[in-house]
């Protein structure tokens, strides 16, 4: 975050976990100094929308900002863990505040509590980690610098780690596993983003990550699911995108696993589908 800081606000900045940490400027054709990657390994939706919050705050959301939420058949809906806990408790002050305005259940409130308590305990633990104590001295002496430069490109995306020579992806039905998806939440994120976009003057789009071609899910709720986040985005008048439909793998299949797309190939549906966008909408951007 010290690079969004310390820079101007970038034209492009996308925002995610893993599955588009990727994506660097070079595959999208961008200029240098216009795009920065937010993506966080291990975050998910309500993270990146967390981390915009606190980025408008400071003045520094990018003018157009694309966020890759987890394909909604992979059930990943963890909340925020963003340093700053004023904004992570304020977005749960507005959580029990709006659950009831998208028809939340109780066992939405209940989510909503245990999850905040959950992720504030992890911290303290984590603040008594031995591991972290010494990554957090690394950055702070900047000793760690040469490793950081091998895994990350300076424009904040992260080196795909090939995969394993040899390595044949297993084929059956994928399983998601515990339902994290709550549909109030997931309501209530999107009409923050909603705000972002009226009261910052930004453009939002926001992209459903693809699966491996050959992937089947087992549990057909997550139609329902996009349908639905289709749907709330089209009211809120945000331009959403569900998962695209890459080709069928070929011999010379890259994908290091069923979530995880080649960067090349989802940096050319990104230039194309999401970015193209926004240029068609303004020429001189």
């Amino acid at each position: 975050m010290a690079t969004a800081l310390g820079h101007e606000r970038f034209t492009y900045g996308l925002f995610g976990n893993s599955r588009s940490l990727m994506v660097g400027r070079e595959l999208l054709d961008l200029p240098v100094e216009q795009y920065f990657n937010f993506s966080l390994s291990g975050q998910s939706f309500r993270n990146s929308v967390m981390l915009l919050e606190w980025l408008a705050e400071a003045g520094k959301l990018p003018k157009t900002v694309i966020i890759s939420i987890d394909h909604f058949g992979l059930e990943f809906f963890g909340n925020g863990t963003i340093p700053s806990l004023y904004v992570r408790l304020r977005s749960f002050v507005r959580d029990l505040e709006s659950i009831n305005n998208f028809d939340g259940s109780g066992r939405s409130y209940i989510r909503a509590t245990w999850r905040v308590v959950w992720s504030l305990w992890q911290d303290v633990k984590m603040s008594f980690s031995a591991t972290s104590l010494f990554h957090a001295t690394e950055l702070l002496l900047g000793t760690n610098q040469e490793k950081s430069q091998w895994d990350y490109r300076d424009d904040g995306s992260r080196k795909q780690k090939p995969r394993p020579k040899g390595l044949v992806l297993p084929t059956g039905t994928w399983q998601s596993g515990e339902r994290q998806i709550d549909i109030a939440l997931m309501q209530v994120d999107l009409r923050t983003l909603r705000d972002l976009q009226e009261h910052h003057n930004v453009t939002i789009l926001i992209y459903e990550t693809p699966l491996h071609p050959k992937v089947r899910i087992a549990d057909f709720r997550h139609h329902e699911i996009r349908k639905l986040f289709l749907n709330t985005c089209t009211q809120l008048d945000l331009e959403c995108i569900s998962s695209p439909s890459f080709r069928r793998p070929d011999a010379n299949d890259t994908w290091s696993d069923w979530t995880h797309a080649p960067e090349i190939l989802l940096a050319a549906w990104l230039k194309a589908e999401v970015i193209g966008r926004t240029i068609d909408r303004d020429p001189s951007r």
